[in-house]
């Protein structure tokens, strides 16, 4: 016997102003980008220079305090942050 899945979908209509939490959440983003950027150690390997993203627990819990003080939304966007910023300061020291 064969299960149906059964899909169905929603239109809720709201009078939330999503430009604003877009803008908001991205000057979030900028401002931790800046934060973990002042803290980039640069070590020469030969002749290059490789960037040490400072990681430890400690320092994204103290960055966490931070955003999250000023911060109206849910806290997962904050942590959604940090967590995009690392992404992008790694992707970018591979190449």
């Amino acid at each position: 016997m064969s299960e149906s899945l059964l899909v169905k979908a929603y239109s809720i209509h709201h009078g939330l102003n999503v430009k604003d939490f877009i803008d908001d959440y991205m000057r979030l983003l900028n401002n931790v980008l800046n934060d973990v950027w002042h803290t980039v150690e640069w070590r020469e390997r030969g002749k290059r220079l490789i960037p040490f993203i400072r990681k430890d627990g400690a320092f994204r819990k103290e960055l966490r305090g931070k955003f999250i003080r000023d911060w109206v939304y849910c806290k997962h966007y904050v942590d959604s942050a940090i967590k995009q910023v690392y992404s992008v300061l790694e992707s970018r020291r591979i190449r």
